[in-house]
């Protein structure tokens, strides 16, 4: 079974968050009044983030309160200290240094837990070659965005 595209850049950015830990996960939303589809963001995946934590106990995640921007969607940043490394959502990040994601916050979760447990069970980022050769290749942002679009 092939993975799609956003399956493959949820674990890019999965490969990502164990190499450069610790990252920032800031939710964004476009009203103040509206409910983020996911104000329980981590707690449905706790005890999997839990076993992945026992795995990897170097792995820090920390996930900042809502902020809102008037006309922006609901979206997913995550920051490497002040270097944006991903948006979930349909808020396209403007340069090709991101990864974009556009899926689901609630299948975004659930794949991020899976390829974040697979990548610790295999030991990385503390090894070379074992994620096999898919993961031997540099992440191209600039292919991604485009087989989105066909």
């Amino acid at each position: 079974m092939t993975a799609t595209t956003g399956e493959t850049a949820i674990a890019e950015l999965a490969r990502l968050i164990l190499k450069l830990s610790p990252v920032t996960i800031i939710p964004c939303s476009g009203e103040s009044h509206s409910k983020w589809e996911s104000d329980n963001y981590w707690n449905h995946d706790n005890s999997r983030m839990l076993e992945i934590n026992e795995i990897a106990p170097s792995l820090v995640i920390n996930v900042e309160t809502l902020q809102y921007s008037e006309g922006t969607p609901q979206h997913l940043t995550f920051y490497k200290d002040d270097r944006l490394i991903a948006i979930v959502g349909n808020n396209k990040p403007t340069s090709l240094e991101a990864i974009w994601i556009p899926v689901e916050t609630k299948r975004f979760s659930e794949l991020l837990c899976e390829n974040l447990l697979q990548l610790a069970e295999a030991g990385y980022p503390g090894c070379d070659g074992c994620l096999g050769p898919a993961f031997d290749k540099e992440w191209d942002e600039q292919a991604h965005r485009e087989s989105l679009l066909s």
